[in-house]
């Protein structure tokens, strides 16, 4: 009896065990598989074709037609994975993350249980999956999948193949967003190499690492490398008449944040605000790609200077990414950010604090603090509070970002001068005109060596040192600098911005005023007028 009972468990357990593992072993289809696989396929080659619009429509009717009980199948189940995950292509290339990640998650885990390990459709699904993770802010699973897309790749198709290679553009812009520039410029230059070798230049093939090394290259402040590097990358979308598409347009925005670090506000703006308006006009009104490039408008306006219509852009900006992406996003952190500047340019110094705190909250969460990105906004946050009266905290904040910052870049660096300007504005608020000037002189040796000796950001920072001197009662000194400053804009005139002039032409008025010496007040008066 009881051999019996021991025979029936085992046959049910045998039973059991073919339900549930036999499909794994040998796909099944549905009587719907072929009807399915069929619409699939028309989709995937409109998608292959560049027609993104008719493999969207047919992926819809694939959705509409496919039945639920049909996942039963793995070959059914396994198929609707890669509708998905083509679908999510489709809604990524057009800025729509909320409707695509949902698919490319989905998606992906249907693909990546159903197929091998070293399967075409497994390498899209870690791709696709990638990507959702890095615009959701999950930067470490978004390198899991992306590594896992460029490793497949690489078995399937090589080390060179573009299919190989778009992972790593990929893995070098989410190494540009997390600060991390040491692995972004060898990732990108690796991935640029492989392309003028195999590709070779000027292609639409390389125009994507050009577009990536501009960017790079913007973010270190090689504003003459970065705008060269997008250049490129136009005069591939010239050669290929792609002027009037959204990859065109998405280039001339970039190039637009480099004219204005090239020292060119003006086409900066005339540039942006031109890109602006034609995404305007084609783009939904609520498109990611569209306010994204809003938000780049506001950035380029409070760079310029232009701090009311920054801040008027960047408040719209804030309020649309919240609702987007909820309010602990580093995306929503680099909209305060750049209203926090607009604020701080004002010497709106509560409203500042206030925006540049938020941001370094939410950087926090995200970012190794020893990155740019974050020390740059310890920065400016501390010298907002030390402009409040929260001066201690503000003081032990800029204290913190100098230290930071000369650990990351230890053979000095710009923005190295610029935590040292603000360290010496707060000493000079104190009275402590000595301290003032230590630290202001050490900013010029770090814009000298960034920049150059006779640069606009180095005279400027030596033009503040003159200042120092005239604080501590030292005329002459301030006379003698100031006046040398004068001479050198003089002789480089062809490089070096007219209207810098003026502020040192009203200090030596005044440093006269002050010797006295009323003519030559008079005389330099009348030059900055």
């Amino acid at each position: 009896m009881a051999s019996k009972v021991i025979l029936s468990v085992v046959i049910l357990a045998i039973a059991i065990g073919i339900a549930v593992f036999y499909p794994k072993l040998v796909p099944s289809v549905s009587p719907n598989f072929e009807r399915y696989n069929q619409s699939y396929y028309v989709a995937l080659t409109h998608y292959k074709n560049n027609q993104s619009n008719e493999s969207q429509q047919a992926l819809t009717e694939f959705f509409k037609a496919y039945k639920s009980e049909d996942d039963a199948f793995t070959l059914d189940y396994s198929l609707k994975g890669k509708a998905l995950v083509l679908s999510a292509f489709i809604d990524l290339n057009n800025s729509d993350p909320k409707t695509a990640c949902p698919k490319a998650f989905e998606g992906g885990r249907r693909v990546i249980s159903s197929e091998g390990s070293l399967s075409p459709d497994a390498a899209d699904a870690h791709f696709a999956i990638g990507q959702c993770q890095f615009l959701y802010a999950n930067y470490s699973e978004a390198e899991i999948s992306l590594r896992h897309a460029q490793r497949i790749r690489t078995e399937l198709y090589g080390e060179n193949n573009t299919k190989t290679l778009d992972p790593r553009d990929y893995l070098s812009r989410l190494y540009l967003r997390i600060g991390s520039l040491g692995q972004a410029l060898e990732e990108s230059q690796d991935v640029l190499r492989i392309r003028h070798h195999v590709y070779k230049k000027f292609t639409m093939e390389t125009m994507k690492s050009y577009i990536i090394m501009g960017d790079l290259y913007d973010l270190l402040g090689y504003a003459e490398g970065g705008l060269k590097f997008k250049s490129n990358a136009w005069d591939v979308i010239e050669t290929n008449s792609l002027q009037d598409t959204m990859l065109g347009l998405n280039i001339l925005e970039s190039m637009a944040l480099s004219w204005l670090h090239w020292n060119n506000p003006p086409k900066a703006v005339y540039q942006i605000n031109n890109v602006y308006n034609q995404k305007k006009d084609r783009l939904p009104a609520d498109n990611l790609n569209l306010w994204n490039t809003l938000f780049m408008y506001g950035k380029i306006l409070q760079g310029k200077g232009d701090n009311d219509r920054a801040i008027e852009k960047l408040e719209k900006v804030l309020d649309y990414r919240i609702k987007y992406w909820g309010p602990s996003h580093p995306d929503v952190a680099d909209a305060h950010y750049y209203l926090g500047l607009a604020f701080l340019n004002q010497t709106k110094w509560d409203k500042a604090a206030e925006n540049l705190g938020k941001a370094v909250n939410i950087y926090d969460k995200y970012f190794n603090h020893e990155v740019p990105v974050v020390f740059t906004a310890y920065d400016y946050y501390g010298y907002a509070l030390a402009k409040t009266a929260q001066r201690e905290n503000g003081k032990a904040l800029l204290e913190k970002a100098y230290d930071l910052a000369t650990k990351y870049y230890p053979d000095n660096h710009y923005l190295v001068g610029v935590i040292l300007t603000h360290q010496a504005d707060i000493a000079r608020d104190e009275k402590k005109f000595d301290l003032a000037l230590e630290l202001d002189t050490k900013s010029v040796a770090s814009y000298s060596v960034y920049y150059g000796a006779d640069s606009d950001p180095t005279l400027e920072a030596e033009e503040t040192v003159a200042w120092d001197h005239f604080l501590k009662g030292e005329i002459i000194v301030a006379i003698e600098k100031l006046e040398n400053i004068v001479d050198r804009r003089n002789q480089h005139k062809s490089t070096l911005n007219p209207k810098k002039l003026k502020p040192v032409y009203l200090k030596l008025s005044q440093v006269f005023e002050a010797k006295p010496d009323l003519a030559k007040a008079a005389y330099y008066k009348n030059l900055a007028a």
